[in-house]
């Protein structure tokens, strides 16, 4: 799975919560526990939909290889 979310806004804070390397966000601060239980709740509802859009499509898969042998 990958995804972007912008948010901009993150640079324009008055203090500084991202890493120098742009690879992390100080998930602890104030300032971003909203913007981080937001992107929980969103994960898991799109982990959960993938699921069931994938398990038709895998039952298939598993009852195809049966039948070649394998």
């Amino acid at each position: 799975m990958f995804g972007v979310i912008e948010a901009d806004w993150l640079d324009e804070l008055p203090v500084d919560l991202i890493s120098t390397d742009r690879t992390s966000i100080n998930w602890d601060a104030a300032e971003t526990r909203a913007l981080h239980q937001w992107g929980q709740t969103r994960l898991k509802q799109w982990i959960t939909d993938f699921a069931k859009w994938r398990e038709p499509k895998e039952k298939t898969k598993n009852k195809e290889r049966l039948k070649k042998g394998y």
